[in-house]
């Protein structure tokens, strides 16, 4: 997410995260619950997970709007892409 999205964020704003913590970087659907404001400085943000009700205060990097603007790549989306897309078959050389 960009600087000024992330500091345009309100209180009961739908948006996708990334949970860092487990290992799979799961992209989850919360709603933001907490911003505390920082002048000259990014907003501290707490998101409520939909699914758990977990409470996450994630990096600004680890949150999408919605709906989900695959102009701007992440890292964290590929990584889930690439494990869930099987590989090709190798074919043998013989």
């Amino acid at each position: 997410m960009l600087g000024f999205q992330w500091n345009a964020l309100r209180t009961g704003d739908h948006v996708l995260v990334h949970d860092d913590l487990t290992a799979g970087f799961d992209l989850d659907q919360g709603i933001v619950t907490l911003i505390d404001t920082r002048a000259g400085q990014a907003n501290d943000i707490a998101i409520r997970l939909t699914a758990t009700g977990e409470l996450l205060r994630p990096r600004r990097h680890a949150v999408h709007m919605v709906p989900l603007d695959r102009r701007f790549t992440c890292w964290r989306c590929e990584a889930i892409a690439s494990h869930a897309t099987p590989s090709a078959p190798v074919a043998d050389a013989a």
